[in-house]
């Protein structure tokens, strides 16, 4: 936008460094050393350096801005699929790593029994989204309705874990609304699914959002129809210009995914 194409090239070129830290043979990111050579300890469940409150686990995926890069990375959909099954249906376990201690978030992790998934912390917010971009989206609304449902509540427990500067709030709020931005710098959200039966949403353009949901029950956790203005959408993302300038989006739900998806 500033026309210094130059400076944008260089960091477009920094942005993709982080690719550098993949090891393709067991499909994690992990530390090298000064000689850039993958450290010869490692251990999946061990948390702290070189990863920030968390282990390979919720740290592999943060590149934010390039999830179709990190899919590459793996060779194939399916490959990065496995992968996210993996997380997902692996034991709540840890190991405390560099930290030397407990720390409250390896206890949140523990006690969600959510496999890897440690929705408690900002690392993993984005993890049941990434479903997504495998073109496997029934498996992102039944991950998030679950959170929805039993993870966070109107009593004391509250949070599945520390409320730090409203992120859990946020989460919450995004993803009962039935969206998530993945990547925040990106002007587009990945569709996920509604939790109340209706929302109005007063935008900053003056609009105001009318999100319905049908068939909201707890044990429907599949989105069968969206609607956006009354027609029929069938893709899993949506712009932010789309959203800010709807009046209104329908869901409805099902007991199954349609057509697999």
């Amino acid at each position: 936008m500033l026309a210094k194409d130059e400076l944008a090239n260089t960091y477009y070129k920094k942005s993709k460094a982080y690719q550098n830290l993949f090891d393709k043979d067991i499909g994690w990111f992990r530390a090298k050393d000064r000689n850039g050579n993958f450290n010869e300890e490692f251990d999946k469940f061990s948390w702290g350096s070189p990863y920030t409150e968390g282990s390979a686990f919720q740290n592999s995926f943060n590149a934010y801005h390039d999830i179709e890069g990190i899919v590459s990375l793996f060779g194939s959909k399916k490959a990065f699929e496995d992968k996210l099954d993996e997380i997902a249906n692996e034991t709540s376990d840890f190991k405390i790593g560099s930290y030397g201690e407990v720390i409250h978030e390896m206890k949140e992790l523990e006690a969600a029994h959510f496999g890897q998934i440690a929705i408690s912390n900002q690392p993993s917010f984005h993890l049941p989204y990434l479903y997504y971009y495998v073109e496997k989206p029934y498996k992102t609304q039944l991950l998030v309705k679950e959170l929805l449902l039993n993870y966070f509540s109107y009593d004391f427990k509250g949070y599945p874990g520390d409320e730090d500067n409203g992120s859990l709030s946020s989460w919450f709020i995004l993803s009962s609304i039935g969206i998530y931005p993945v990547a925040p710098g990106k002007e587009e959200y990945i569709i996920g699914i509604p939790f109340f039966d209706e929302i109005n949403v007063k935008l900053a353009n003056r609009n105001i959002l009318k999100i319905t949901t049908e068939e909201n029950y707890h044990q429907k956790k599949f989105i069968k129809t969206m609607k956006v203005n009354g027609k029929v959408y069938k893709d899993r993302k949506m712009s932010h210009r789309e959203f800010i300038n709807a009046s209104e989006i329908k869901f409805t739900l099902g007991l199954v995914p349609e057509t697999g998806e």
